[in-house]
């Protein structure tokens, strides 16, 4: 297998120094059922087997959560999985049964939701009908946008970190698009409890 080292988020000392303030690194967290920042990671990334390396890394800087798009590691016991968590990660996969052609049902009853993810809807178009359609669902359940700038290589807002009225968000950058997809990294960071140390890395094909 030929490995792609992806060694540009490392050399970068601009991004490092973004996700760095947006992840508080430096800070104490407060361990147990108390307030304290969590940072969760947004990114399309176009295949993890030859980037694990690269996701590796970002995870090792402070991320709590990262969600994965179009991960496209075939099964869930793919070596890049592995090789993309550090020691105390856990794994949620989502394999599709049939050929991916969108669409999905998804069913909570909870007063605090948070939807991450590339959503592959234009939000910049205002008049898209997708986007109104879109927006409306946002207002009908009070859910807020926190992603309002570009996330994609051709100037389009595809990747959505949505949550509840009641989640607060302390930060929510994107970092530039072609340093590990055509899709920019997207972060966030909330102010919410924590139950536990357990941390996620969550992909979807």
């Amino acid at each position: 297998m030929q490995i792609i080292k992806a060694i540009m988020y490392v050399e970068d000392d601009k991004i490092n120094e973004r996700f760095n303030e947006a992840s508080g690194k430096g800070k104490p967290a407060k361990i147990g059922n108390e307030e304290r920042s969590v940072v969760l990671g947004v990114l399309n990334i176009k295949s993890i087997i030859t980037k694990f390396s690269s996701i590796y890394g970002l995870i090792h800087e402070g991320l709590d959560i990262f969600v994965l798009t179009e991960s496209w590691h075939g099964l869930a016991d793919n070596i890049s999985i592995g090789l993309s968590m550090p020691p105390g990660y856990q794994f949620v996969d989502r394999l599709r049964s049939h050929v991916p052609h969108h669409g999905e049902c998804v069913a909570i009853i909870s007063s605090r939701i948070l939807l991450a993810g590339d959503f592959n809807i234009p939000m910049e178009r205002s008049n898209n009908p997708n986007v109104v359609n879109l927006r409306e669902i946002f207002e009908m359940f009070q859910l807020i946008n926190h992603i309002d700038e570009p996330t994609h290589t051709p100037g389009e807002t595809l990747d959505l970190i949505v949550t509840s009225h009641n989640i607060a968000v302390t930060e929510a950058k994107v970092y530039p698009s072609e340093i590990y997809s055509d899709h920019g990294l997207v972060l966030k960071a909330t102010s919410t409890k924590v139950l536990s140390k357990s941390k996620s890395m969550i992909s979807k094909q």
